[in-house]
Formats: C-alpha cells, sequence, structure tokens
C-alpha cells in the first residue's frame, strides 16, 4: 500500500508539473526586459529650453560630452545680458548642468575712450563680437536719433542666423542683441 501511495503523489506531483510549466512560461513572458529610453531628440530638448526660459535668448546648439554623457549644450543669453551654458542628458532629457559664462574683460583698448569716430566704431564692433561670440560682420550703422552715440551692428554667426546688436561704444555697453534666422 506504501508503495502504491507514494506512485499516486508521484504521478500527481508531475501531473501537477505538467499543469505549471505554461503558467511559468507565460510568467516568464509577462515581465517586460528592461529598455533603454529613447534618447530625446533636438527638437524636445529645444522645445524644453523655450518652455523654462522663455525669455531667454537661444544662442547656440551643439552636441557634447559632460562628464562622461552625451548632451546638448546651448548657449544662452539671460534677460540681464549673462551669457550661460546649459547641457542636457541626450538619454533622459533632463538639464544636467548649468554654469555662468564669464563676461570677457574689457582690454585697456576698450577702457579707454578714443577720441576719433574710428575709434569709436572699432570699439563696437568689439564690444558687438564679444556680445555674440564672433561673426562675419555685414553692416555698421549709427543712430541718427542720438546724434551717432549708439551703434547698430549686423553679424552673420557662424550657424547661418543673424545677430542685431546695439552698443553704446563710449560706455562699453550692449544694448540690446537680437538673434534672425535668414530667410528661406
Amino acid at each position: 500500500m506504501g508503495t502504491q501511495l507514494a506512485g499516486r503523489t508521484g504521478g500527481l506531483a508531475v501531473l501537477l508539473m505538467l499543469l505549471m510549466v505554461p503558467g511559468f512560461i507565460a510568467l516568464d513572458q509577462a515581465i517586460p526586459a528592461p529598455v533603454r529610453p529613447a534618447p530625446t531628440t533636438v527638437r524636445a530638448s529645444l522645445n524644453q529650453m523655450r518652455t523654462d526660459f522663455p525669455a531667454w535668448q537661444i544662442l547656440t546648439r551643439v552636441p557634447d560630452v559632460y562628464h562622461r554623457r552625451m548632451v546638448y549644450r546651448y548657449r544662452v543669453r539671460a534677460t540681464n545680458g549673462q551669457l550661460w551654458h546649459f547641457y542636457i542628458n541626450v538619454m533622459t532629457g533632463r538639464i544636467i548642468a548649468r554654469e555662468p559664462i564669464p563676461a570677457p574683460a574689457l582690454t585697456a583698448s576698450l577702457a579707454a575712450s578714443a577720441p576719433n569716430p574710428r575709434g569709436w566704431r572699432a570699439k563696437a564692433v568689439q564690444l558687438a563680437r564679444s556680445a555674440v561670440g564672433g561673426g562675419h560682420i555685414v553692416t555698421v550703422e549709427t543712430s541718427s536719433e542720438d546724434h551717432g552715440r549708439t551703434y547698430v551692428i549686423k553679424l552673420l554667426l557662424t550657424n547661418g542666423h543673424y545677430a542685431k546688436v546695439q552698443v553704446i561704444p563710449k560706455w562699453a555697453r550692449v544694448v540690446s542683441v537680437q538673434i534672425q534666422r535668414p530667410d528661406p
């Protein structure tokens, strides 16, 4: 009788195992494998910068590496004129760092006032170039409203955009910077 009971329970255990195998297979298939997040698109990172900082001007965007991570590095101008670098992680789409860009120190030629108009023009051009990080000069004009004290300089930037910079060279001051896309 003992062997007969052992045979029945063994058969019962085998039967239960056969019934449970499809459940184990289904359970194994129901658990998803870990998936890496899709990289953030350039447009999504640009939209994030525009929504987080709507009044700031976005000057450049380049792919970069920051602390061994792929990032989009944005160079932006705050409403007070301060330049910043923002680093957005490509994989998560989050801002992982922001660093202020120090203002360039005034050289002796910028600090000293020049008596002739050519000196004011050169000073205005140098201020405009330092405000947008360089570029090719398209036009240099003086504003007639304030008797030539304010210069309006249009520059072609390396990314193909145009910058219109208004400066007062006598005070070594950048009044405004406008970035414009070229006409299609």
